[in-house]
């Protein structure tokens, strides 16, 4: 939240009803809610202490001035002046290379980027980790990368950076610390072809901890705590390094970062609600739990609970999935409507339409719901034959697993109109897709979009049979149907 309004949003109680119908209570099936809530106004840009002189400024709606960049729905003035010390220069570095990235690689994951310019001159590590990640920016850009990220100076300058803040009881708990271990970690996540991302993973799991919750007053550690908490929800299927956060005191203070997360971006999205996004934050917070109750059914001992454990599961996640499905349903319409999102025609292409997006990060939010679906259908399936394989169940689940992968589809045309660091986010989804491919074209799109995905990181074969067992290697990892490898 910004400084001038330290007051965060609560929960409707609406909201929280519909949350807890869909989350905290699975028997009991959830209704969706209405979309007439609007979201609250973006706070104005906080005033920093340190000089803003040169600066960047930053404006919460669309701006005329032809020189001025964009970071998704955020955008940004040109600075003032000729930048003069360090920080300024870093910092004029970094707006300029924003400049119309809507679906570049700052697209995803980096709302924090607006609030950390005025912050670059009270922090050593922050600056060099910014300096790291543009000059890797920029080896991308090039398209004749000179090596790996860690072949860089400016990475190795930047690892000593973070290492001396983090030994300094002045400087390891501070804001700026932990955006620039966050900025690293989107450095690797990018750009490297070591995948050597887990190493920062690990630190920003330790140095929150430490630091603990974030101040609800500052913009940044709100921004950086909502988005290292999004790069390590994925994680928590790994173990129980980071159940931390889902306890008190975290649990609340997160959860009020992500109600206000997407007013610290400026966004206005028309086709989904407060209430709505605060759903589909209950989901995907709930997916650990769900896929632990179900790895103990699916790939433990057969006995004779099984089947009756298998029924009680399915009747857990069936008004989840339900649930989560209309509510998909509805926003599609209304991005429709508002024009968000377009659906146009794809001739010649796997599906025929095709779906655009005003920017990746509405993307994301699109193709989770409907991940969200396929993750549920792949459990349902299975929990259907250990409780019984009942024929008609399992065809019908099997139909809207099909339905729900032929909509993602629609997304493949759009992906190649990101760049490939930005598409290959997307990746994991994509391959969730893949069981439902019953046609050979179908399974060669796939292919093809992986071999674009990964052009620049290189962190797959290019052999199509390994690509086919990676897929679904992958595919029944994130469902559950698969031992998971502890990364943290």
């Amino acid at each position: 939240m910004n400084a001038t309004d330290s007051r965060v949003p609560s929960v409707t109680r609406r909201g929280q009803a519909a949350l807890n119908a869909a989350i905290s209570e699975p028997h009991a099936q959830a209704q969706p809610p209405s979309s007439n809530s609007s979201t609250a106004k973006a706070p104005r840009a906080t005033q920093q202490s340190s000089p803003p002189a040169r600066l960047l400024q930053v404006h919460y709606a669309k701006v005329d001035d032809s020189a001025a960049g964009s970071y998704g729905l955020l955008f940004f003035g040109k600075p003032k002046s000729m930048p003069t010390t360090l920080a300024e220069r870093i910092a004029n570095r970094l707006t300029t290379k924003m400049q119309g990235s809507q679906h570049g690689v700052t697209s995803l994951h980096m709302s924090y980027l607006v609030f950390t310019p005025q912050r670059l001159a009270e922090s050593a590590c922050l600056r060099d980790a910014v300096d790291c990640f543009c000059s890797a920016w920029s080896d991308f850009q090039s398209r004749e990368p000179r090596g790996e990220l860690i072949a860089l100076p400016q990475y190795g300058k930047a690892l000593r950076s973070v290492r001396r803040a983090l030994l300094s009881p002045s400087e390891a708990l501070k804001t700026e610390t932990l955006a620039a271990i966050t900025i690293m970690e989107r450095a690797c996540t990018l750009f490297d072809r070591q995948n050597s991302v887990s190493i920062h993973l690990k630190g920003i799991v330790q140095l929150i901890l430490n630091k603990g919750p974030p101040d609800l007053t500052d913009d940044l550690d709100v921004a950086v705590s909502n988005e290292s908490h999004s790069a390590l929800m994925p994680t928590w299927v790994y173990g129980e390094s980071v159940a931390f956060l889902t306890k008190s005191p975290w649990k609340e203070v997160l959860d009020e970062c992500a109600i206000s997360h997407s007013r610290l971006q400026g966004l206005d999205w028309k086709f989904l609600s407060l209430d709505d996004a605060l759903i589909l934050y209950g989901y995907a917070k709930g997916i650990p739990e769900r896929r632990k109750e179900f790895q103990e059914l699916f790939l433990g001992p057969v006995s004779d609970q099984t089947k009756d454990s298998s029924i009680a599961l399915m009747n857990q996640l069936m008004p989840v999935y339900n649930h989560v499905a209309e509510l998909a349903a509805q926003a599609r319409v209304k991005g429709l409507e508002v024009g968000e999102l377009t659906e146009s025609p794809n001739p010649g292409g796997l599906t025929k339409m095709r779906y655009s997006f005003i920017s990746a990060l509405l993307a994301l939010t699109f193709q989770a719901m409907i991940v969200g679906q396929m993750n549920m259908l792949h459990m349902l399936i299975q929990l259907n034959k250990l409780g019984g394989d009942d024929p008609e169940l399992g065809a019908s689940l099997w139909a809207q697993y099909r339905s729900a992968a032929q909509d993602f589809w629609k997304f493949l045309p759009y992906f190649y109109e990101l760049e490939s660091v930005v598409a290959w986010h997307f990746l994991p989804s994509l391959c969730l897709t893949w069981e439902a491919a019953e046609e050979e074209r179908e399974q060669e799109a796939i292919l093809n979009m992986v071999q674009y995905m990964d052009s620049y990181l290189r962190r797959w074969s290019k052999e199509p049979n390994i690509i086919k067992i990676s897929i679904l290697e992958t595919a029944k990892l994130l469902t559950g149907r698969r031992p998971d490898l502890a990364i943290l």
